[in-house]
């Protein structure tokens, strides 16, 4: 039965998944007696804060199938009792592949808490890998603070390979967040044409069949002998919108995806600040769409009414405030959020925006901090990327 001896980390009890960070439990300590292990608690316990301490090895857990301690002191009289531990950790037989001098990067440190008589059996299993490190226990030593030592320099870098491995899981989980991102944004660009292209296919493949129909009934009548002989194709055509209907879906499911994301337009005439928008924007799952005048502003909002409009005020031809006007005046866009961009010296203009009809303004230059703060108060449905 396993014995607690030091305040006992929590028994793991469930394997990792791809969103749970690396367990932090400290230390494993396994004896081959509750004797071994008072004593061996006794002598570390200035460099143990805490430790799962085991007399059973059945008990140990298997590192495949739960989150384990990064250190494991193994106490044995002879390294035999030991080896099936070492073999449940991948550590077992073969010797490692690892350059001279070179440290493991993955998997729990081990060190070998053995009796003198066990020492060349320990370091050899070092020599191959099967171990990280080695101090003899019994008898103790003229050096006590020797397996002290050991504990301390391999608990220092199991808690550093512990950061590492939260680093990259974090890392992980932000760049397949960002790339998963990135790909709807890309879908949502490419919705428009490919829904287009699926409504060419549909009309296409009806006109095929319309067309082929009425030629085999106008042959038909005028020489029903013929009319076998376009029966072969009459077939085919009706098959036609079969046919095309997995491009169709596929085009149709592209939409339904790029629908589901909010729609953001930026009216201004200088291409630097869409794509300024663009950079502070990544990462938030929005379609971004440009227009670089008024007018081309109003046919994008008569096409797809966005949710939140971005506006320049000072463009030539029709102007921001124009615009917005123009934009009020249109079916769906009474309540869209329009927010002006303007320099620090267009008080004027902006209150005459305000008037036309905008929800507020953002002076230029501005930070990260406050576009983010605006698209959480008017999208509060979006979620804002980590960090």
């Amino acid at each position: 039965m396993p014995e607690t001896l030091m305040p006992a980390a929590p028994a793991p009890t469930a394997a990792p998944t791809p969103d749970a960070a690396p367990v932090a439990a400290p230390a494993l300590l396994l004896a081959d007696s509750p004797a071994d292990a008072a004593q061996l608690v006794s002598l570390l316990q200035a460099e143990l804060s805490d430790a799962w301490v085991l007399t059973d090895p059945a008990a140990v857990p298997d590192p495949a199938q739960a989150p384990v301690p990064g250190l494991w002191l193994l106490a044995c009289r002879r390294l035999a009792d030991v080896r099936p531990v070492l073999a449940r950790l991948g550590r077992g037989g073969e010797p490692a592949t690892l350059a001279p001098g070179a440290a493991r990067v993955a998997g729990p440190r081990v060190l070998l808490l053995c009796h003198k008589e066990a020492l060349a059996e320990a370091f050899e299993a070092c020599r191959l890998g099967q171990a990280d490190d080695y101090a003899q226990v019994w008898p103790m030593p003229m050096d006590g603070y020797r397996p002290r030592l050991a504990v301390r320099q391999l608990l220092g870098q199991a808690r550093w390979q512990l950061q590492v491995q939260t680093h990259c899981h974090d890392h992980w989980r932000a760049h397949w967040r960002g790339h998963w991102e990135r790909q709807t944004q890309a879908l949502a660009q490419q919705a428009p044409p490919l829904a287009a292209l699926a409504r060419q296919v549909d009309q296409a493949a009806a006109q095929g069949q319309a067309l082929v129909e009425g030629s085999a009934q106008a042959l038909a009548a005028h020489d029903p002998a013929l009319a076998g002989l376009v029966q072969p194709v009459q077939d085919w055509a009706r098959r036609l919108p079969e046919q095309f209907a997995p491009q169709v879906q596929a085009a149709q499911a592209v939409q339904a995806l790029a629908q589901a994301a909010p729609s953001v337009l930026v009216v201004d005439d200088d291409p630097f600040q869409l794509r300024l928008l663009r950079t502070v924007l990544a990462g938030w799952p929005l379609r971004l769409r440009g227009a670089a005048s008024g007018a081309e502003a109003l046919a994008a909002a008569a096409e797809q009414a966005p949710d939140l409009v971005f506006m320049d005020i000072e463009m030539p031809g029709m102007d921001g405030i124009q615009t917005v006007r123009g934009l009020r005046a249109q079916p769906g866009m009474a309540r869209v959020p329009v927010l002006m961009l303007t320099g620090q010296g267009d008080k004027a203009r902006v209150v005459q925006s305000l008037q036309a009809g905008a929800s507020g303004f953002i002076v230029k230059p501005f930070t990260r901090k406050v576009l983010h703060d605006l698209l959480a108060r008017h999208l509060p449905q979006v979620p804002a990327p980590p960090g």
